[in-house]
């Protein structure tokens, strides 16, 4: 099997363990997450033992299928910090005291926000931990504004010039929001080369000239639906009309 370095301590126990470090006036509690998905608390009931002056708690999980924590239980156990794994971003459940430190780095575009470490200093009897920035990038989402003026050339120089400020190194989510020219049709794929981009989402909306529409397309069931909302000012039949012309006019160029 693998030979671990001397200076390694392993929890290999699927139960909760303490194991004092050499020299550090220091006990370690934790466990192995020995399976995917554990839906009992691996760390119920469990307390500091001993003389040492620190006990630092290891937990893994948090939720209903990967060990379901207790944390008004963690908070009042009595251990000096509790250091928490199995969420991906940091969050500091009670400062100085229980928090997850979250993945080094973003593992998914989904995991967007700050990545980093929880730097803990344990002297005599106060603790302080703050969380330290660590991670090369970021998945950032910018929302990029469009109107009727918005041309693609604008669109990417507009997307450079945000992904710039918020520096080039991150990766970067595109979503496109506001209303077009109904005659404009966005590129995604020119939109991606412009950087490190996942993912591209257009949002946007036509901006029709409805009356237009209505005596364009007069006798019609697109005239006729557009008529029957055009005097409405309701956000709601605003929505319908806008939503209804698009699905209309789209099932009329499949025909």
């Amino acid at each position: 099997g693998f030979v671990w370095n001397s200076n390694v301590i392993g929890l290999w126990n699927s139960r909760c363990e303490r194991v004092s470090v050499p020299g550090k006036n220091t006990c370690v509690y934790g466990c192995s997450y020995h399976q995917r998905e554990i839906r009992e608390n691996l760390y119920a009931g469990v307390r500091p033992e001993g003389r040492e002056a620190f006990h630092l708690l290891l937990c893994h999980g948090g939720d209903a299928d990967h060990s379901p924590l207790d944390f008004r239980e963690l908070e009042q156990a009595g251990f000096t910090y509790a250091a928490l794994g199995h969420i991906h971003k940091p969050g500091i459940l009670v400062p100085d005291r229980i928090a997850y430190s979250g993945a080094l780095e973003p593992i998914d575009r989904d995991d967007q926000g700050p990545h980093g470490y929880m730097k803990v200093v344990c002297q005599g009897k106060s603790v302080h931990a703050r969380f330290v920035p660590f991670a090369s990038c970021s998945y950032i989402t910018l929302e990029l504004p469009v109107t009727e003026e918005t041309t693609q050339f604008s669109l990417e120089e507009a997307c450079c010039l945000r992904m710039r400020e918020a520096g080039e190194k991150n990766i970067f989510r595109l979503c496109l929001k506001g209303v077009r020219d109904p005659k404009t049709e966005f590129s995604a794929s020119r939109l991606a080369q412009t950087g490190r981009v996942a993912e591209v989402r257009d949002e946007t909306r036509p901006a029709w000239d409805f009356r237009k529409l209505a005596k364009r397309y007069e006798g019609t069931l697109i005239g006729e639906y557009v008529e029957r909302f055009l005097q409405k000012n309701g956000v709601l039949e605003q929505k319908a009309l806008t939503y209804g012309v698009e699905a209309l006019l789209e099932a009329r160029k499949e025909q």
